[in-house]
């Protein structure tokens, strides 16, 4: 009696049991938390800078006209406050929605997308309302100093906004776009909406049911 190597593939096919979750999930899911991670800088950054800058505003008038330094730091106080708020919410969402999505809560896509949405329009904002002082740091220029001391205006530049603050306030925003968009295309992918399109996790378990007459995809 010779056997059917088909019979024996279509029976090991049929018995497929419940699989895991796409290999495109879970990217998904480190990359909402990619996105909580960038937020974090993004927003701590900002909030550090803010402190800073509130006690060099009360200094520089020392040295210079204190009015001059307030009026040129007005879009980087704004681009502070939005920056930190960004980077706030980017946390406390995405960090609980990422585990939500690993274990395949259909809403928590669904809500990751409409967030997604909002947090890229708030960093486009963001980016926008960024003037060319907020990229350099340039808030002190030789005219406000007696003398034009280069000396008194390095200090003073440093005593508003220090050195690093520019570069990491501008990658960590950057970063934080890409993140963004990169989680929405994710979560667009076929692979992945058919995933969370499925039935919900089995009661005690965090696999997905799948159906057994196709390949899981990866």
């Amino acid at each position: 009696m010779t056997f059917d190597p088909g019979i024996d593939s279509a029976l090991d096919h049929s018995e497929l049991g419940p699989a895991d979750k796409p290999r495109a999930a879970s990217v998904a899911v480190l990359m909402a938390l990619a996105v909580a991670g960038t937020g974090l800088i993004q927003g701590g950054n900002a909030f550090l800078e803010r402190n800073h800058l509130a006690d060099g505003l009360n200094q520089v008038g020392q040295y210079m006209a204190a009015e001059n330094a307030i009026y040129r730091t007005t879009d980087l106080r704004g681009s502070l406050v939005l920056a930190t708020w960004l980077g706030a919410l980017a946390v406390v969402l995405f960090t609980p929605l990422a585990v939500f999505l690993s274990l395949g809560q259909r809403w928590a896509r669904v809500l990751s997308w409409v967030l997604v949405a909002g947090m890229i329009v708030g960093q486009l904002i963001l980016m926008a309302s960024d003037s060319s002082a907020v990229k350099t740091g340039e808030f002190v220029r030789d005219v406000d100093v007696p003398g034009g001391d280069a000396g008194t205006v390095s200090m003073l530049k440093t005593m508003l906004v220090r050195s690093w603050f520019p570069p990491v306030h501008y990658i960590s925003e950057l970063l934080l776009l890409v993140g963004l968009i990169a989680l929405g295309i994710q979560l667009a992918r076929p692979t992945v909406a058919e995933y969370f399109a499925k039935e919900s996790p089995q009661e005690g378990t965090d696999e997905r049911v799948w159906s057994t007459s196709q390949a899981r995809p990866d």
